[in-house]
């Protein structure tokens, strides 16, 4: 299928790898281990927040590991339909449009502002494509990542959330 998809319809490809890692990025998201209670937990507490703590990593390492496959199925050493360069620039603006925002689609609620940003660890599966493409398809990305930077770092609520702000 992704074969066909890659050929015929590539833009289609890349929208279904994007659904299906934030998808997978949601659920890592809300599995996030909650706090502990207790100022003084029990060994048993402790050792299941740990537990918990581990779930999430392996969970978050597993979506990378989605992201490099889902890659790999784009080509070996040069993408394998020149449809797929174009297509692929709007995946990753796509990508940094989503690693950005903190609305939360599915309700009203807003996400803590910067708290998507470990999806750009996902994102960079990808930029071993963009790498090879050509230079404009880098400055696109590179200034769209700036701007979303930018507009990160001069946000009201930026220094409240990010103390550590540099």
């Amino acid at each position: 299928m992704s074969r066909v998809l890659k050929k015929t319809e590539p833009v289609r490809l890349l929208e279904a790898h994007m659904a299906s890692l934030r998808q997978s990025y949601d659920e890592w998201m809300d599995n996030e281990p909650e706090e502990m209670e207790s100022d003084c937990p029990t060994d048993a507490e402790m050792a299941a927040f740990e537990k918990a703590e581990e779930n999430h990593k392996d969970q978050f390492e597993s979506l990378e590991h989605q992201a490099s496959r889902f890659s790999q199925s784009l080509g070996v050493t040069r993408l394998s339909d020149a449809k797929l360069a174009p297509a692929l620039v709007g995946f990753l603006r796509e990508g940094l449009r989503y690693a950005f925002s903190n609305d939360d689609g599915d309700t009203e609620d807003e996400l803590i502002l910067g708290s998507r940003l470990s999806f750009l660890s996902v994102l960079s599966k990808y930029g071993n494509w963009i790498k090879k493409g050509r230079a404009n398809q880098k400055e696109i990305l590179q200034r769209e990542l700036d701007q979303k930077e930018t507009a990160l770092r001069t946000n009201p609520d930026f220094e409240e959330v990010h103390e550590d702000g540099e």
